[in-house]
């Protein structure tokens, strides 16, 4: 709320909105904003707390009505972060595609080290906001838009004060819109995801937002020496989550779907964490907090990159866990996916050996990433 009101003071564009925490600041918001959450004739507001992570506690709502109840939800709940949310942020739905810029500051000095769109799907009523993943962008496919995103972004950073440091801010762009990029929040720190996205901008652009901000904190040359926009991408890359529509005990995981993402074109890397394996429990993934992994697709083909991803989104949506009830005997699972055999005992050889679940480690980047030699501005 705080810094969507300092964007404003410094007469940038930014979404009407109002932090209430008693039921007559819902009924006053409603009726101020009435024109601008009906716009288009589809009512549309977005309830979430002032405190959070990935999406917890987000409504998107089409009525007044469930604007009240999405509030009565909230207030005084606690959440993802063990915080109580002792008040409720009310917005204007910003509609669009939702894009990321993340950023490195040093003395005042900023710089965008990557810039991402979302891939965030509505599944259910009970799921939302669903992240399927994120694409890095070329700036160059559109220098004028994107550029301009990246330069707003840098007087949002400046309106907030935010001279030094790792900054991932989220940004809507309207279409047909006259406003402009309109913020929809800054995250002073690290893009988050655990990094495991990290090795999508090591091999597009060489550097990544730890590298810039180790440069920043260690080595202000090299800082200086990264452009303030990420322009000549040597390839493009994608970041697709690992999703289950089941819930319980993991009784097998269809390996010859994995497999089939794998052996994509532009498959390069993979997290899964140990614990995603047969024998442990697994939630339905509902938002950014129930993701069970990633995969990274990077190719310098943009058309194969994006036949990869849609075939790696379908192959995730038509499903890769079997599982039975918590309350069922482990001894006896249920059991509905090819391949089960092979995959168990793949699982007792890693308990055997202690070794993790996860397929592939070049998560882990053997060699430092090489300077960048533009002094580009904006």
């Amino acid at each position: 709320f705080l810094q969507t009101e300092a964007v404003r003071a410094a007469g940038l564009p930014a979404a009407h909105q109002a932090l209430v925490s008693r039921a007559d600041q819902v009924e006053a918001f409603l009726a101020a904003s009435a024109a601008t959450l009906s716009e288009g004739s589809a009512f549309k507001a977005v309830v979430k707390p002032v405190d959070g992570a990935g999406s917890d506690g987000v409504s998107i709502c089409d009525s007044p009505d469930e604007v009240r109840r999405a509030f009565a939800a909230l207030s005084g709940s606690t959440n993802v972060l063990g915080l109580q949310n002792d008040g409720v942020l009310l917005q204007e739905y910003l509609r669009g595609d939702e894009f990321v810029v993340d950023t490195v500051s040093r003395n005042g000095v900023h710089k965008c080290v990557a810039l991402w769109v979302y891939d965030k799907r509505w599944v259910s009523d009970d799921a939302p906001v669903v992240y399927y993943g994120m694409r890095c962008l070329q700036v160059e496919d559109d220098f004028a838009k994107y550029s301009g995103m990246i330069g707003y972004i840098f007087g949002v950073l400046n309106s907030i004060k935010l001279t030094h440091g790792a900054a991932h801010s989220e940004v809507k762009m309207e279409p047909g819109s006259v406003r402009g990029p309109l913020l929809i929040e800054v995250n002073g720190r690290v893009h988050g995801g655990e990094g495991t996205w990290l090795p999508i901008p090591q091999e597009c652009a060489g550097y990544t937002q730890i590298s810039a901000l180790a440069d920043a904190t260690l080595d202000p040359r090299a800082f200086d020496m990264i452009p303030a926009v990420p322009t000549g991408l040597r390839k493009r890359g994608a970041w697709v989550t690992v999703r289950s529509n089941v819930e319980g005990v993991i009784s097998a995981i269809d390996t010859l779907k994995m497999d089939q993402i794998r052996a994509l074109p532009s498959y390069h890397s993979e997290y899964l964490p140990p614990t995603l394996a047969p024998g442990h429990p697994i939630i339905r993934t509902t938002d950014a907090c129930s993701v069970h992994g990633c995969f990274n697709l990077i190719n310098a083909d943009a058309a194969q990159l994006e036949r990869d991803y849609e075939v790696a989104q379908a192959v995730i949506d038509a499903g890769l866990f079997a599982v039975y009830p918590v309350h069922q005997s482990p001894s006896s699972p249920a059991r509905s996916v090819d391949s089960v055999d092979a995959e168990d005992e793949r699982a007792v050889k890693r308990q055997a050996t202690g070794a993790p679940n996860v397929t592939d480690m070049r998560m882990l980047l053997a060699e430092a990433p090489p300077r960048p030699e533009s002094t580009e501005t904006m």
